[in-house]
């Protein structure tokens, strides 16, 4: 894949360094990528990441990544460069040639089913075979089902108070969105026929194997 990096510097008191972007191909970006510096003082790259409700042995709140390079390779390769990009005076780096066509990706989508959600389903995007994407959700809505990429609450609010969220990972093209989106609903629509017919099936058997009950005999006048 090529991808452009920018990234913008922090000026306080943190470790936090500055925020970097990656967009991949021209067509999807990862924003809120971290550069931090450790006690040491060394730097390290820290993709965006959200807390979850488990803990760690001591008590604390564990983290995950809302994406991430799935390979060695290619985690040395764009941390690198996301460090190369920080130390740089544009503080932007292009890594291979633009204009190329949309990388190729592959979606894996789980039914998810609790009662009073309105999640249909999780899904995974597989960019290329080297970067994945947690947290793509599948939402009910008014008269549809909706695509809604991973995203982080602000420190925004709208005009009703309410927290405003921004995504962290996106398709930035309408024609790759498109088709990213109807990858993610046929993938979808194939995952619920097929636990449909698992469901038909096993209610099938559990009727096969019910005990027929015997006709009672009728019993004859005198």
């Amino acid at each position: 894949m090529n991808y452009v990096i920018n990234v913008k510097k922090i000026e306080d008191d943190t470790n936090v360094l500055a925020r970097a972007t990656v967009v991949f191909n021209d067509c999807f970006k990862v924003t809120n990528i971290g550069i931090i510096q450790s006690v040491t003082g060394d730097m390290f790259v820290s993709m965006p990441s959200y807390r979850t409700s488990e803990k760690d042995e001591n008590g604390k709140s564990i983290y995950k990544e809302f994406c991430y390079p799935t390979t060695k390779e290619f985690r040395q390769e764009l941390y690198g460069n996301i460090l190369k990009a920080y130390e740089s005076e544009e503080q932007q780096l292009k890594v291979g040639e633009s204009g190329k066509a949309d990388p190729k990706f592959e979606v894996a989508i789980t039914p998810y089913e609790k009662e009073g959600s309105r999640i249909k389903a999780l899904g995974r995007v597989y960019l290329e075979d080297v970067f994945l994407i947690n947290n793509v959700f599948l939402y009910e809505g008014k008269n549809d089902v909706f695509v809604s990429m991973p995203s982080h609450k602000t420190n925004k609010v709208d005009d009703n108070g309410k927290p405003v969220y921004a995504d962290v990972c996106y398709p930035v093209t309408k024609e790759f969105r498109e088709k990213l989106y109807d990858t993610i609903f046929k993938k979808y629509r194939e995952v619920s026929r097929d636990k449909e017919e698992t469901v038909n099936k096993d209610e099938k058997k559990d009727l096969e194997k019910e005990p027929k009950k015997e006709p009672k005999s009728k019993k004859r006048g005198k």
